[in-house]
C-alpha cells in the first residue's frame, strides 16, 4: 500500500502540484495592472486637458457669464414674442379658413362637402389570415 502512495508521488503530473498555488496570485497581479492602465486610459469628463492647472482668466469668465445669460434668456426672435407671433399665425389661419369657406359658398359648394373626404385603398386587397385552408387560425382579414 505504501508502494503505491508512493509512487503516486513520483509522477510526473504531481511535481507542478506546489508551483500551482501561484498562479491565482499571478493572475491577481495581471488584473489589477489592466484596471490601472484603462482607469489611466479612461479620462472622457475632462473638458480641457489640463484645465486644472491653467488659472482661470478674465476672459473665460465673461464667456462662461455670457453662456449663462443666453441659455436663461432662451429662445428669441426680433420683433415681438413668441406668444404674439403664435397669436398672429392662429388669426391669419382662421382668416384664410373662413375665405376658404366664403369662396366655396360663392361657387355654390356646399360647405360640408368640403369637408367630406372619401378615402381609397392604395395598397393590395385584404387577405384571408387563415394559412391552413381548415379554418383553425383564422383572425379575419388582415
Amino acid at each position: 500500500m505504501r508502494r503505491t502512495l508512493s509512487r503516486s508521488r513520483d509522477r510526473p503530473d504531481n511535481a507542478n502540484r506546489g508551483r500551482g498555488r501561484g498562479r491565482p496570485r499571478l493572475h491577481w497581479l495581471v488584473l489589477v495592472v489592466l484596471f490601472g492602465v484603462a482607469s489611466s486610459l479612461v479620462s472622457g469628463q475632462d473638458v480641457k486637458p489640463g484645465s486644472q492647472s491653467k488659472p482661470v482668466g478674465r476672459e473665460d469668465r465673461e464667456r462662461r457669464a455670457l453662456r449663462e445669460q443666453w441659455f436663461l434668456r432662451g429662445r428669441s426672435s426680433p420683433g415681438q414674442s413668441g406668444a404674439a407671433q403664435r397669436y398672429h399665425a392662429h388669426l391669419q389661419k382662421m382668416r384664410m379658413r373662413a375665405a376658404r369657406l366664403a369662396r366655396a359658398q360663392k361657387l355654390g359648394n356646399d360647405s360640408s362637402s368640403s369637408s367630406t373626404v372619401i378615402w381609397n385603398p392604395l395598397g393590395p386587397a385584404p387577405l384571408a389570415s387563415d394559412a391552413s385552408g381548415v379554418g383553425e387560425y383564422d383572425y379575419g382579414w388582415v
